[in-house]
């Protein structure tokens, strides 16, 4: 027998019906719909909702004190303008909302951690199907989005302000968007800003097939104390950050038209708009960088697996250094590989290209090895670092990229501090 469902209904400035709500906390009945006032019954109506259902969050902030556990289908769950669902300080656990059901809509509304230590929402590997749009996630202490399953999809979203710290003290990861088991998320039109940890990180597990496109992602100093960080930190690593165990299928990345800027940090470290990895193909289209200590930082390898790599088309601007290539000497199987550059261009930077653990007497090898640049406009000149090479190295690795068809507007010298 069907069992029997609740259907609430906010009347006048917000109030239940008479008996509703006792009548809901009491029951154990499914609910098929719900508009939601600020009245605290949020988290059960979520946890209560039917397969197919809807929920409507009317305007104020919802407060949430336990983490909310979920296996319905098909599920809405959407904000009028104003409507905030927030976690209370205390709130503990994997998620605020953890989602082991498939086919949900979520949109227009505003997450809130206030710095809990938990993510905001969590999909598990059961998911198929779920949309995040028009929302605001904030201020959470760990992950904000913690995606697994498939069929996923952030659209047009604000995903800022998550801060971790260790018991010390010290800078933590809590990421913006993370993935372990994904297979398929899409990531587009979302801003994406001030996570101590990396905007987007595909960490390793089984996750397949990421997208991101026509996304916004930075650092700036903070606004106010938040989060264990003081005003003015700059708090985070990476824009995207890529990780795949040499045992597991090459991940593959694709980014495209997306613009990162601000990813330095005064913490000793390299860091870089870009950290691409490990066993993964990564295609970079028709993005800039831009104001960051290292615009793409590539190893060559990293964890045993060769990173495969093209980046297409790209403006980088007032960066320390444009492309940092490392351990291209690491050649000990015969599997092709590395970083392929093209059309891009390159201006204000103090080095354009860097190669760290150059290996080989002369270091003319390493640039063969298996990456390359070509058609691409430096300005000013062309600026080569080679960690452990010499400078009959450097003028050879020049040669060659000049060769590929590389050009030059200025032979000008760049002033400024001495190259390393």
């Amino acid at each position: 027998m069907r069992s029997l469902s609740w259907v609430l209904i906010v009347l006048g400035a917000g109030i239940l019906p008479q008996g509703a709500w006792e009548s809901l906390a009491a029951g154990s009945s499914a609910i098929e719909s719900a508009v939601i006032p600020d009245d605290g019954s949020v988290a059960e109506v979520i946890r209560r909702i039917a397969d197919g259902g809807t929920i409507t969050v009317r305007p104020g902030i919802h407060l949430v004190e336990q983490r909310i556990n979920t296996t319905s289908n098909r599920v809405t769950l959407r904000g009028e303008p104003g409507a905030v669902i927030r976690a209370a300080s205390t709130l503990t656990g994997s998620a605020m909302l953890d989602i082991r059901g498939s086919g949900w809509l979520i949109e227009g509304l505003v997450f809130d951690g206030q710095f809990c230590p938990a993510r905001g929402l969590k999909t598990r590997g059961s998911t198929r199907g779920f949309t995040i749009r028009k929302c605001e996630v904030r201020n959470w202490g760990y992950h904000a989005l913690d995606l697994d399953g498939s069929d996923l999809l952030v659209e047009n979203c604000r995903i800022h302000d998550n801060l971790k710290t260790t018991a010390t003290g010290q800078r933590d990861d809590a990421h913006g968007v993370a993935t372990l088991h994904a297979q398929g998320l899409t990531i587009r039109g979302c801003r994406i800003w001030n996570c101590s940890g990396d905007s987007v990180q595909p960490d390793r597990g089984s996750w397949q097939n990421v997208v991101i496109e026509d996304c916004d992602m930075y650092l700036e100093p903070l606004a106010d104390d938040m989060g264990g960080f003081r005003r003015g930190d700059l708090v985070g690593e990476n824009a995207l950050d890529t990780k795949k165990a040499a045992t597991d299928e090459r991940g593959v990345v694709v980014v495209d038209n997306c613009r990162a800027w601000g990813f330095r940090n005064p913490r000793e470290g390299s860091w870089a708009a870009f950290n691409l990895k490990e066993k993964v193909q990564v295609t970079v289209t028709g993005c800039t960088v831009r104001d960051s200590m290292i615009a793409f930082r590539l190893p060559s390898w990293r964890k045993g697996g060769r990173l495969h790599c093209e980046i297409r088309d790209c403006q980088i601007s007032e960066c320390d250094t444009a492309f940092r290539i490392e351990d291209q000497w690491k050649n000990d199987i015969n599997e092709p590989g590395g970083s392929v550059v093209a059309r891009c261009r390159v201006t204000g930077c103090q080095t354009g290209v860097e190669f760290t653990e150059a290996g080989g007497p002369s270091g003319q090898g390493v640039f063969e090895a298996g990456s390359s640049i070509t058609e691409s406009v430096f300005s000013p000149a062309m600026t080569l670092r080679l960690r452990g090479g010499n400078q009959p190295a450097r003028n050879a690795l020049r040669q060659q990229l000049l060769a590929a068809g590389n050009t030059e507007e200025s032979t000008r010298p760049r002033r400024g501090p001495a190259r390393r």
